[in-house]
């Protein structure tokens, strides 16, 4: 089932496109089964530490832990097993938007953070690539994140689970 089309939108890549939709299948098996292995390898971690996982999600302030800790580590694994197997993926695309969904609301809570804080952790990453990149420059970057290192970094507030930032 692929996208193959004859013509291309410009003559000259017409070659180009042909690989790109011949390689397109073999590049979604090869994406939907590593993203199937994320969520396997994850869950895994989950159920061979699920004391760790009940302690995390009682800090995230979730009501009942233990019983949604028996909930999202095989929910996440099922995710896993259907895609790389490819039974039902249609289906687990849409549990895993459902999983997602939840797991940003409940542990991803990125527009709670200060803004001097994600505006440090931007520049990181920025500062990262740059250094890999740099070369000769390597000593500058380490010299602006070595300052970036003085900026109080606190946890975000998580008012609505009535937990506090430190």
């Amino acid at each position: 089932m692929s996208n193959h089309t004859s013509e291309s939108s410009l003559p000259v890549l017409s070659y180009t496109d042909g690989i790109a939709a011949s390689a397109s299948d073999v590049l979604l098996l090869v994406g939907r089964v590593l993203l199937g292995w994320l969520f396997l390898t994850s869950a895994w971690g989950k159920f061979m530490n699920m004391g760790g996982y009940v302690t995390y999600l009682t800090n995230l302030k979730v009501p009942n832990p233990g019983f949604f800790s028996w909930i999202g580590a095989p929910v996440e694994f099922l995710i896993g097993i259907t895609l790389i197997l490819g039974f039902a993926t249609r289906y687990a695309a849409l549990l895993c938007l459902l999983f997602l969904i939840v797991a940003t609301a409940l542990a991803h809570r990125y527009w709670e953070y200060p803004a001097a804080q994600v505006m440090a952790q931007y520049l990181r990453r920025r500062l990262a690539v740059v250094r890999e990149r740099a070369g000769p420059l390597q000593r500058r970057s380490s010299a602006v994140e070595e300052g970036l290192g003085r900026v109080r970094i606190n946890r975000p507030t998580m008012s609505a689970f009535g937990q506090t930032g430190h």
